[in-house]
């Protein structure tokens, strides 16, 4: 039984075929066409139930989802499949799990090998604790992850009291937002409630350059899909900031907002605009086009009253444009239609999930919105069933 202390703060779907960023067939490091080429299913036990062989087998067709979550002060990742059943429904299941070290807060998958070659499977993921740690998602039992960013190193008395000491490069607060360079595919970028942005170089484990242009907690961070070199991040300051780390990020640029950043969102089909989502329930969309040296530049595309509390989670349709999923602490998740930047809400659902945190389409099944909340529950909805998704962009 799942207590109601249960929460589930992000969920990921996962990629295993390069350029795709969330959720994808379980083709690639984790599918084998037979258990016996499986390095991760072999077991000296003769006596392994069939079943449960069956279930850890990932089959090409399956989808994969992971889940950062919190159970009793336990903290873990939980790596879910999703399969189509005969009759067509979905049916999802637990894979494996990690423990992960504290509580969770963000999470972001990559492709970068880390153990050499040219594919990986790993995640990212911030915690309340200073360091990032990051998963080889190949490996069924890990109970350590194969690297950490930052974090505390070991302890130092001043004046006869214990202080904490950090690695070179560290955060100094909790990490609360990441975002994987699908280009640059090394490059790791992390926000943190210590008010900085941190660019990590993930093949030696090291921070390359901090930025410290923000006056308050950063919440997210995205890099451009078309221009790999420009990142936005958004604060509790109200502002919305994006640098070109082509000169190592000096070059900044800054948008106002009304309330706290709470997400941030590039449009896929749109390289020069972005949407955030704010705690007032608003959500906005602005065009890089209108960015200027001055601290404040264009005004917002539009602005959305999106919910009627904080819009935690935003996330586009990957393969149809002017289609938006938000998702807030008002229980509620809701799709839009942004066409003419004049948006309208097409459909919504309270996936009885509590708070949301988390709202992720697929790119593989590009209408699956899979969405995580405070109850500690993940729902997948499939968003082509809503009539006015189909009418609209069902074609």
């Amino acid at each position: 039984m799942i207590e109601a202390e249960v929460i589930v703060p992000m969920a990921t779907w996962l990629a295993f075929t390069p350029g795709l960023e969330l959720f994808s067939s379980g083709q690639g490091d984790l599918y084998y066409a037979s258990n016996d080429l499986d390095p991760y299913l072999k077991n000296n036990d003769d006596d392994d139930d069939d079943e449960e062989i069956e279930d850890m087998t990932i089959k090409p067709t399956d989808l994969m989802v992971a889940c950062a979550y919190n159970e009793d002060d336990v903290n873990s990742l939980q790596v879910n499949l999703l399969e189509e059943t005969e009759d067509g429904d979905l049916n999802m299941f637990v894979h494996h799990e990690l423990p992960l070290a504290d509580f969770p807060l963000c999470t972001a998958w990559m492709d970068f090998n880390l153990r050499g070659g040219d594919k990986g499977n790993f995640i990212a993921i911030g915690t309340m604790d200073p360091g990032i740690e990051i998963w080889d998602l190949d490996i069924v039992d890990e109970v350590q992850p194969h690297m950490v960013l930052g974090g505390h190193s070991k302890k130092k008395k001043v004046k006869g009291k214990k202080a904490k000491k950090y690695k070179k490069g560290s955060h100094r607060s909790s990490v609360l937002g990441l975002a994987w360079n699908k280009e640059v595919r090394n490059v790791l970028a992390s926000a943190s409630a210590d008010k900085t942005v941190k660019i990590w170089d993930v093949a030696v484990g090291k921070c390359a350059v901090t930025l410290e242009h923000h006056d308050d907690k950063v919440q997210s961070v995205a890099w451009s899909r078309q221009s790999p070199e420009v990142l936005l991040s958004g604060s509790f300051d109200k502002s919305v900031a994006m640098n070109d780390m082509k000169d190592g990020g000096q070059d900044c640029h800054k948008w106002s907002v009304e309330a706290d950043v709470e997400s941030l969102a590039w449009d896929p089909h749109n390289e020069h605009s972005f949407v955030v989502s704010l705690e007032n329930g608003i959500v906005q969309a602005f065009d890089t086009r209108t960015a200027s040296s001055s601290s404040t530049s264009g005004r917002p595309t539009f602005t959305l009253h999106a919910h009627e509390k904080a819009v935690s989670s935003i996330s586009f349709g990957p393969s149809t444009p002017n289609f938006l999923a938000t998702g807030s602490t008002d229980k509620m998740v809701k799709l839009w239609d942004l066409s003419n930047n004049q948006p309208s809400c097409i459909a919504s659902l309270n996936p009885k999930l509590g708070a949301i945190f988390s709202v992720a389409f697929s790119n593989d099944n590009p209408f699956l919105l899979a969405s995580g909340g405070s109850k500690g529950k993940l729902k997948v909805w499939n968003t082509l069933m809503e009539p006015a998704v189909a009418s609209k962009f069902g074609k």
